[in-house]
């Protein structure tokens, strides 16, 4: 074992080096060093392991057993939870059922399963078969009511009941509930629960022009944005109502949306729906949640959306998409308990997937939510990697849950990062104020194998083409130094563990 004193805080750096040579050691050591003392890292509290799955060596660590802020980190044990407790064939439904009435006066149900990915626009982009935006989408929907022969409803009901109502953590920043990674989660989503809004400059000083995707005009909006010489537009939305104003200047048309979320996404969706339903000629009379004990007789399904598990992992993995994670933490609550699933039941589904996986340490952990938003979330480096080791010896689930990640200069939140580093890195990065987090596998090539990190899509892998794989997690808290700063000092620690250990 040796020990180096780094400079700024960072203090002890232990690297165990049972497999290496003691020329390969000393050039750990020295590339650690180095990494560390060039960074300026201040006062920045570190969690690091690196661990050789073959071998089960511990190549390096670092505060092993601290507990962290993990940030979006937690989506690893969120994820891996969701593949054992919900099954890696599991996938999300949402109906569209005729409870009963004739054509003129019919009663609707759209039936909730907690679906995230229900009429996301980037999931029917890169996975729908039949749509491929969100109007297409709803468009699918007024077709199965037409196709019934319904004119009229009467009541158009949404039954989210598989969720509690609790749509957003109590630990969430609450001056960041307008944002879309602060998405409300319901046991019926739509849209990733925002709407996207593209501002258009006018004349200078006047009101830009304000188009929102999907159309929703029953909406309550206020415009007091202006044309002018800045780009500062943002959008706030009243707590607990759609009332949504625009503000600050436009100067240039916008390419891409700015997002605000909704409140009650199940209502919003319904509306969105009757919206539609109205133009093609079918009214709504009426719109309403399901009340809390009502029992719901069984009618004609009209309309199934079904979502496979692996596209919700991939979309939280790979993206960081925090409403997707909690609709799996809460999905795990209610397979658990059989009750509407909660942040406390998902919670619970984690800590019995922690204690048969690694046993007592699970007592450590904290998970607050699924996505790694909160900062009540505690997780140590060691645990991260233990989890890791976990999902790559599981022959079922291992290998969805690997290729749910984001590949090292290929894809994902690291498709601009490690573009040089001879292996392949599967990552989850995760972000908050002061946090900056990095875990995943390093996987190495077969001896005689081109090295370079050329893979095309994580899909086409297969595991004879596999040589060592390095689980590993780099866990920064109470960062001092610029993101970039930390960010470079990760990178620069994966590829130091790829130089070193991959001769």
């Amino acid at each position: 074992m040796l020990q180096g004193k780094a400079a700024n805080g960072f203090a002890l750096l232990i690297l165990t080096l049972g497999l290496l040579t003691s020329r390969a050691s000393a050039q750990f050591d020295v590339a650690a060093l180095r990494i560390v003392r060039t960074a300026n890292l201040g006062k920045t509290q570190i969690g690091m392991v690196a661990v050789d799955l073959d071998s089960r060596y511990e190549l390096l660590r670092h505060n092993p057993d601290t507990p962290m802020i993990p940030a979006s980190n937690l989506k690893l044990l969120t994820t891996a939870a969701a593949l054992h407790t919900l099954g890696k064939d599991f996938a999300f439904e949402t109906k569209l059922i005729h409870l009963g009435g004739d054509a003129n006066a019919a009663e609707l149900l759209v039936l909730g399963d907690g679906d995230p990915a229900f009429g996301d626009d980037y999931v029917l982009r890169k996975w729908g078969v039949k749509v491929k935006d969100v109007e297409q989408f709803l468009s699918l929907w007024v077709d199965a009511v037409r196709k019934a022969g319904i004119k009229r409803i009467s009541k158009l009901l949404v039954d989210d009941r598989i969720f509690d109502r609790e749509f957003v953590h109590e630990s969430w920043p609450r001056d960041q509930l307008n944002r879309w990674y602060c998405a409300q989660v319901s046991g019926l989503n739509f849209h990733t629960n925002c709407i996207d809004v593209y501002p258009e400059p006018t004349l200078p000083g006047d009101s830009p022009r304000i188009r929102v995707m999907p159309d929703s005009p029953f909406l309550s909006t206020s415009n007091l944005a202006k044309t002018g010489a800045a780009d500062t537009f943002w959008i706030s939305r009243k707590l607990g109502t759609n009332q949504i104003a625009f503000r600050g200047s436009v100067k240039h048309q916008r390419t891409k949306p700015v997002h605000v979320t909704v409140h009650d996404p199940a209502i919003y969706f319904c509306r969105v729906l009757a919206h539609r339903l109205n133009k093609a000629g079918v009214r709504v009379d009426q719109i309403a949640h399901v009340g809390p004990t009502q029992d719901i007789s069984q009618g004609k399904t009209l309309h199934v959306i079904r979502t496979p598990l692996s596209i919700a992992l991939t979309r939280c993995n790979k993206r960081s998409q925090n409403l997707y994670a909690e609709a799996l933490f809460k999905r795990m609550g209610r397979k658990l308990t059989g009750t509407p699933g909660s942040f406390r039941t998902g919670a619970a589904a984690v800590r019995l997937f922690l204690q048969k996986h690694i046993g007592t340490a699970a007592a450590s952990v904290r998970s607050a939510d699924g996505s790694g938003m909160s900062r009540d979330n505690r997780v140590t480096a060691r645990i991260m990697v233990q989890v890791l080791e976990a999902m790559h010896r599981d022959k079922q689930a291992g290998k969805l849950f690997r290729q749910s990640m984001a590949v090292a200069g290929q894809d994902g939140t690291v498709a601009k990062r490690m573009k040089q580093v001879k292996a392949r890195v599967y990552a989850k990065t995760g972000y908050i104020n002061g946090v900056s987090c990095l875990s995943g596998y390093i996987v190495l090539p077969k001896k005689g194998a081109a090295s370079a990190n050329t893979s095309s899509a994580p899909s086409a892998l297969a595991d004879a083409d596999d040589g060592r794989v390095i689980a590993f997690s780099f866990l920064f808290n109470n960062i001092r130094p610029s993101l970039s700063a930390v960010m470079s000092v990760q990178d620069q620690l994966v590829a130091m563990i790829v130089k070193g250990y991959g001769k």
